[in-house]
């Protein structure tokens, strides 16, 4: 009988009857494991209101727990374990976090209120939250559909709003989607209060991976200080990625021709153009197929192979060969393009000489 005189009186003061269920929370409290590290059986705790920390009603809980066993030595013996520890709820009654805190003697006579009508107190060893005559709502804003290309991030702005007559505190929002990801940034639109008519946009991250294209959705929901949980669906349209353009043509420097030239025991062949104004001179090394090449500016090329057609016999001691080589910057970027066609003689089969070629330089 005590307890629902001093609950009617609680919900009398914040004008509230006890016929609406809704009017008040009681707060599920801490148990001796979550305060202590251990129980053994059910333990006593004994809960506090303490009033309220932002949006969180606080609490404050003494427990205690007693565990037994045979001691060294034989007979039974028991060890008490005793502290405390302070908690944090949401407006809707959740648990949030609690903490280990030295053992006090609040008052657990206390009323606690807040300017927008919450309010905390202690009935029988249990705290009870208090809730306002009207309490928030809330709904969401976002885009007709967003467009997602395979394979590449997107962004979207989406609203949280509160179309209620009272204030709405926002713990946090969150995204989820089904066949592609999605995040928030956390800091959005936390720990934040709306008022009447008031929104919080934030910045939803779409990846839609290497999957498939077509329909998607993301889900959005919030941890508020509503009663009712309401979640929105963002469609989402995954679209293939676009086609890349063809690269440029790539642009002509010039063209080199030449003559026959013997080549050293190395195989080695050393060349020197008939039109001299773009190459001055030249060599092929069959090692490692590779180009050097003297320009008439006074600067040098070492082009490395890049490809190599198949020998083509023509008859028992000359062969046509081509390819490309490239010359790379300091990035290891193709810089230059040299496409050859050479023609090899090794009329013995030990000794080899160039008996002509022909080289076309380009840039990519």
């Amino acid at each position: 009988m005590r307890t629902t005189i001093v609950v009617t009186a609680l919900l009398t003061l914040f004008g509230a009857t006890v016929a609406d269920a809704a009017t008040s929370v009681a707060l599920r409290p801490l148990t001796p494991l979550q305060v202590l590290g251990v129980q053994c059986g059910a333990g006593t705790i004994s809960t506090t209101a303490t009033g309220f920390d932002g949006a969180y009603a606080t609490t404050y809980t003494d427990a205690t727990t007693r565990c037994g066993g045979s001691g060294r030595g034989g007979g039974y013996k028991t060890k008490t374990y005793h502290g405390c520890a302070s908690a944090r709820y949401t407006l809707t009654g959740q648990l949030r976090d609690y903490v280990g805190t030295a053992c006090t003697a609040p008052n657990p006579n206390a009323i606690f209120a807040t300017d927008t009508g919450y309010g905390e107190a202690t009935v029988s060893g249990r705290a009870v939250l208090i809730l306002p005559a009207v309490t928030p709502t809330y709904s969401w804003t976002g885009v007709d559909v967003v467009q997602a290309t395979l394979g590449e991030p997107t962004e979207f702005t989406a609203a949280i709003m509160n179309p209620s007559t009272v204030p709405l505190h926002v713990y946090s929002v969150s995204a989820a989607g089904t066949g592609v990801s999605a995040t928030t940034d956390p800091a959005d639109c936390a720990e934040i209060d709306l008022a009447p008519g008031e929104s919080c946009p934030f910045v939803v991250s779409v990846y839609a991976g290497n999957e498939e294209v077509g329909a998607a959705t993301i889900g959005l929901t919030a941890d508020t200080s509503s009663l009712t949980s309401v979640s929105f669906s963002q469609p989402v349209r995954v679209l293939e990625p676009p086609t890349p353009p063809p690269p440029p043509p790539p642009t002509e420097i010039g063209n080199v021709a030449f003559g026959a030239s013997a080549c050293d025991a190395s195989y080695v062949c050393a060349f020197a153009p008939d039109d001299q104004s773009l190459v001055v001179g030249g060599q092929w090394s069959l090692a490692d197929w590779s180009l050097t090449l003297d320009y008439a500016d006074g600067s040098t090329d070492v082009a490395q192979v890049w490809t190599i057609d198949v020998f083509t016999q023509t008859d028992a001691t000359t062969y046509f060969v081509s390819g490309a080589n490239v010359v790379l910057d300091a990035a290891g970027n193709i810089g230059k393009t040299i496409a050859w066609t050479l023609t090899i003689s090794s009329p013995d089969g030990v000794s080899l000489s160039l008996a002509g070629g022909t080289l076309t330089l380009s840039t990519p």
